[in-house]
């Protein structure tokens, strides 16, 4: 794992000007793509033209009251905020990933990994964003802690060293972020209308504690992020349910 300063990231820089999240390598539009989904991309990128528009003036206007320092870090966690509370469960993380390099220049790397575990449970997209997530969480372990709460942080201690999980899914998404402690509610998640899969399958791991990332409770679904390898399934059983009652998953053997 890459190591980091344990004071970069608290540095302010009042006189840098920010780095603005920008969409890279975006595709020439084709005359095959439906006009409808030309619409949508042509709304997207709208409405990322208007945050970046919101982000500049807020970065940009000096303030009123004449002091030359601004507090980054601050400000970073305010405008990341009120940028993602108006995302939708699909729209959260492309908006945090959108400010993690502005967070990275501007010393606002604690409030954003805050950010970060306050909607974790709210994004919907996350094997899309998992190699990105992946090399964030690999360039700063020593921020991990942030993502939990403190009940999240005393529960996630009192884990053993070696730690057991769970992960209902596909075979083609079987190494992803997310993963419960608990083999009953990894069992419902192939059986959820969002989530559902052609063939379930559940999953056994077992993971040294510091590939842990950080434990959530919010949901009641004891989730631990981890950075699970392939080596490390124990156990791979297919699963038998339905969407109507996802709760009554059971193990075929």
């Amino acid at each position: 794992m890459a190591k980091t300063s344990s004071t970069g990231d608290q540095k302010q820089h009042p006189k840098r000007r920010i780095k603005a999240p920008l969409l890279k390598g975006l595709p020439e539009f084709s005359p095959e793509i439906p006009l409808e989904i030309r619409q949508h991309l042509d709304e997207q990128l709208a409405k990322h033209d208007e945050m970046l528009q919101r982000v500049r003036a807020r970065f940009d206007k000096p303030k009123n009251d004449g002091s030359t320092v601004l507090n980054w870090p601050t400000e970073i966690a305010e405008g990341l905020g009120e940028e993602v509370k108006w995302a939708n469960s699909y729209e959260r993380l492309p908006v945090l990933m959108k400010w993690l390099e502005l967070a990275e220049a501007n010393g606002g790397l604690r409030q954003w990994f805050t950010e970060l575990g306050k909607r974790w449970t709210g994004c919907d997209n996350l094997t899309k964003h998992q190699r990105e997530l992946v090399d964030t969480f690999n360039r700063y372990p020593g921020l991990w802690s942030k993502m939990m709460r403190t009940e999240e942080r005393k529960a996630f201690d009192a884990l053993p060293d070696s730690i057991t999980i769970y992960r209902g899914c596909g075979p083609s998404n079987r190494v992803g972020l997310s993963w419960s402690l608990r083999r009953e509610i990894a069992a419902k998640f192939p059986f959820y209308n969002r989530y559902r899969v052609a063939v379930p399958l559940l999953l056994e791991a077992k993971i040294p504690k510091y590939r842990a990332v950080a434990l959530k409770l919010d949901r009641n679904e004891f989730e631990l992020i981890a950075l699970v390898q392939e080596s490390d399934i124990t156990m791979q059983k297919p699963l038998t349910g339905t969407s109507q009652k996802p709760e009554q998953a059971v193990l075929l053997t």
